[in-house]
């Protein structure tokens, strides 16, 4: 006589527990992985946008396209669409008005991961990690990390700053933020050197 045997309640409850436990180790990481992958989509838009800027500022002669409070549909043909905030995203994207200053910009992306800062910018003298989302161009200052696994403090972040030396020459300094006041005071300025 043929006996069919199916599972027992045991059996059912401890595959449900370790099909939770699984799921639940899971999912966060994979909520990570997005917002890591949405961050690099964004610091790709603004790489993208400030390389349209450095080309058009060939094409204008050392000036930049305008980039005005309501978002541009294009920066000419060299973006044809350049990144903007919708209904979904209001907030990621953003840039000073450089209608009055054509020498300069700025622009940047609200990132999600803040693994170096919370905003990704790009300026004419390059592009880096901020804390605070940039208000004007002189707080469009940017710093970098020495990598992702050194953490977040203050001694790990770097900052650019132009060093004039004694004879009046000019160098580029990547320096650490604590620094950063003492090199200021003695006359240097923020960022790379032109």
């Amino acid at each position: 006589m043929l006996c069919k045997r199916g599972f027992t309640m045991i059996e059912l409850l401890l595959v449900m527990s370790i099909t939770g436990f699984v799921s639940s180790t899971i999912f966060p990481s994979f909520n990570q992985t997005r917002a890591l992958a949405r961050d690099i989509v964004r610091i790709s838009d603004i790489q993208q946008l400030m390389l349209a800027m450095e080309i058009s500022r060939d094409i204008f002669t050392d000036h930049y396209r305008p980039l005005s409070f309501t978002t541009p549909q294009a920066i000419g043909t060299e973006l044809p669409e350049v990144p903007r905030n919708n209904s979904t995203n209001s907030g990621i994207y953003g840039w000073i008005d450089n209608r009055s200053e054509p020498l300069r910009y700025c622009a940047w992306a609200n990132l999600e991961d803040n693994i170096y800062g919370s905003y990704y910018v790009a300026n004419e003298r390059g592009a880096g990690y901020m804390d605070e989302e940039p208000t004007d161009f002189e707080s469009c200052a940017f710093y970098e990390e020495l990598s992702k696994d050194s953490g977040t403090s203050d001694e790990d972040k770097k900052a650019f700053v132009c060093h004039t030396n004694n004879k009046g020459k000019k160098k580029t300094l990547n320096i650490g933020i604590g620094a950063l006041d003492a090199h200021l005071g003695h006359g240097d300025t923020f960022g790379p050197c032109p």
